[in-house]
């Protein structure tokens, strides 16, 4: 491994040292985390996504982002029509290539119209469920490579990573 590499892991156990380190950014538009120059709110800095999108391009200290983006909390931040429009941009206007982009949510917790508009626009779907035992499963819904339609199950382990899909 790569000298430089291993240099600027850091576990993500710890938040607070990959707050520090500029490698991990929250944009909490719920107050639920404590206040750190990371932590970006946008209700109290009164700005739109694409700026604090735009701040954490800026800080960020690694090759590219993983972005991971909870779709009931930002309707709830910036309203249906501006994710509309944030949900266009990110693509066409933010990602580059070493950028990995992750819409998680819950079509059972927001509008249909709203649900089926982060669905059609996924490039790749992942549905989970319970069954009556209580087992996980998870289903690939498709995707522009790779096998579609497959199901596995989901073994949660105690050692890293922490689960298998069987």
């Amino acid at each position: 491994m790569d000298e430089q590499v291993r240099r600027s892991e850091v576990p993500f156990e710890d938040t607070g040292e990959l707050l520090d380190a500029d490698r991990l950014f929250i944009v909490d538009a719920l107050g639920a985390w404590a206040d750190h120059r990371n932590v970006l709110d946008p209700r109290v800095e009164d700005v739109g996504l694409q700026y604090l999108f735009g701040k954490i391009r800026e800080r960020n200290a690694g090759d590219g982002l993983f972005l991971l983006l909870n779709t009931e909390a930002k309707l709830h931040a910036v309203g249906e029509e501006a994710a509309r429009r944030f949900r266009y941009w990110v693509p066409s206007q933010f990602l580059g290539r070493s950028d990995v982009l992750i819409d998680v949510h819950n079509p059972n917790l927001m509008g249909s119209q709203m649900a089926e508009f982060y669905t059609d626009a996924a490039t790749v779907g992942i549905e989970t469920w319970l069954d009556e035992t209580g087992l996980q499963y998870v289903r690939l819904k498709g995707g522009r490579v790779g096998d579609v339609g497959q199901v596995r199950l989901v073994e949660y382990l105690d050692d890293p990573p922490y689960l298998r899909l069987n």
